[in-house]
């Protein structure tokens, strides 16, 4: 088990890594929208559905105002990791895995320009949780689309059919989030990856599952629950 663990842990740094190329640069941001209906009794209602998104991302930004950098990271008591920023608990033991201490957690904290908040796995390494904070400043967009682009590039020699990914959204405690979702078969065995992002208080949470077991996979992030 000790080849799965390896690529575990270089998939946990890749998760973290930031491209060089602009993933660490702050983009404007743009919202893609339909075409602009010819009928006006549609255009007043595409209006005044803007205007209702804009109220409710005021209040959301409202309330990231008052998150402390406190509160951005976690805390830890009795295997269990909880984050107030996120509202959201993991409980290492009731899913069978056990947290990183904080040795392990800065052992691979430093080889990625982000930060490592968690790291919980299996008794055989088969499974992986983990969350990670991404440099302040970060573009989402970028960042994924350069990611996908740079592990396409970098698993070329494993052949068109080794590597499944691409970007998506996907189910974190009963919200739609971008995500990225990748399988990787290498040396007859297949990774699962699935990352989730999260934007709060101005920075962006990565949250992933990693498994070679697509049963879990296809469940893994239901390990994530609300804290309250």
């Amino acid at each position: 088990m000790r080849r799965s663990f390896k690529l575990v842990v270089l998939a946990i740094a890749s998760v973290l890594a930031v491209t060089a190329c602009g993933g660490n640069k702050k983009a404007e941001t743009t919202v893609g929208s339909e075409s602009v209906s010819e009928a006006q009794s549609k255009e007043t209602s595409a209006e005044a559905a803007t205007e209702e998104k804009k109220d409710e991302s005021s209040a959301e930004a409202s309330s990231e105002a008052n998150i402390s950098a406190e509160d951005l990271a976690g805390v830890t008591a009795d295997n269990v990791y909880t984050n107030k920023a996120l509202n959201l608990k993991f409980d290492a033991t009731a899913n069978d895995m056990r947290l990183a201490d904080q040795a392990e957690l800065e052992a691979m904290g430093i080889q990625s320009e982000g930060k490592l908040e968690l790291y919980a796995y299996n008794n055989n390494y088969t499974k992986i949780a983990m969350i990670g904070i991404l440099d302040e400043g970060t573009d989402l967009k970028t960042y994924m689309d350069e990611y996908i682009e740079t592990t396409k590039k970098s698993n070329e020699s494993l052949g068109e059919d080794a590597l499944k990914i691409e970007s998506t959204t996907t189910k974190l405690m009963d919200k739609d989030v971008p995500a990225i979702v990748a399988d990787l078969t290498m040396g007859g065995v297949t990774q699962y990856t699935t990352q989730a992002f999260v934007e709060v208080g101005g920075r962006i949470y990565t949250i992933a599952t990693i498994t070679t077991n697509a049963d879990e996979s296809s469940k893994g992030l239901d390990m994530f629950t609300k804290a309250e």
